[in-house]
């Protein structure tokens, strides 16, 4: 079986006019006056209309339009979906995944749908010591601050330590 021979300009622009023009594929191949099928013709036309440029264009859009739900708007929609009771399965049909990745995202869509009630956070050590809850640090010249000034200086009266603090 030979090679087919390669298209030419011209047939090409007279195979766009004509299948743009909604001819059969048969005529367009007897009006061509080429050996070919009608097969041969459509896929000529549509390797003309799709060559690989235009198909890696048509490809990153349909890539683009997917990527362009984020993950957060993808969770919310899972939540809002777990809340009507969806199972895994119509959720991941509902957003094109798979069920595994429905899965890695409930844990975050529970904490939207099903928010928890605020828990009372217990007081730490810290903020018991600051006297927050008792109005704040006791003021200048309280007798309790200036009895523990007092103690905190009498180790200035130690003998000795003021010789070794010289040194």
């Amino acid at each position: 079986m030979s090679k087919p021979k390669p298209w030419t300009p011209e047939e090409d622009a007279k195979l766009e006019t004509l299948a743009n023009a909604g001819e059969s594929w048969d005529a367009i191949s007897a009006t061509l006056g080429r050996p070919k099928s009608a097969l041969w013709c459509r896929v000529r036309f549509v390797g003309m209309n799709l060559g690989p440029k235009a198909q890696k264009m048509s490809q990153t859009k349909q890539k683009n339009k997917v990527a362009k739900r984020t993950r957060a708007e993808s969770i919310a929609i899972v939540a809002r979906m777990m809340k009507e009771k969806a199972s895994p399965e119509e959720i991941a049909k509902a957003l094109n995944v798979r069920v595994p990745t429905v899965f890695n995202w409930t844990a975050e869509a529970r904490k939207i749908a099903f928010p928890e009630k605020a828990k009372p956070q217990p007081i730490k050590s810290e903020q018991i010591h600051s006297r927050q809850h008792f109005g704040g640090p006791l003021p200048a010249g309280h007798p309790v601050v200036m009895k523990g000034l007092w103690r905190g200086l009498e180790h200035w009266r130690v003998p000795g330590f003021q010789n070794a603090v010289r040194v």
